[in-house]
């Protein structure tokens, strides 16, 4: 099941799979920063795009994945979507 990011309900688990998302990528979460600032960053960016952050349940509703969409601006200010 997918259902809309709700900080209430998975501000742990969007943590939690974003600093492994940092480890995978980079191979450790030192560039992560802070849990607080990562909670800030997505509340104000879920926000602005409700509908492109996304929490992915299992069949027993336990958080097991998310989805991160928002629309971004290139260097000469085109708007695209990642």
């Amino acid at each position: 099941m997918i259902v809309l990011f709700d900080s209430e309900l998975h501000s742990q688990a969007a943590v939690a799979f974003k600093r492994d998302a940092y480890v995978c990528s980079f191979g450790d979460a030192t560039e992560f920063g802070t849990e607080e600032d990562h909670l800030a960053w997505l509340t104000r960016r879920a926000n602005e795009y409700p509908n492109g952050f996304l929490i992915l349940l299992d069949n027993s509703k336990k958080p097991v994945g998310q989805i991160e969409s928002y629309i971004k601006k290139d260097a000469s200010g085109e708007r695209f979507g990642t």
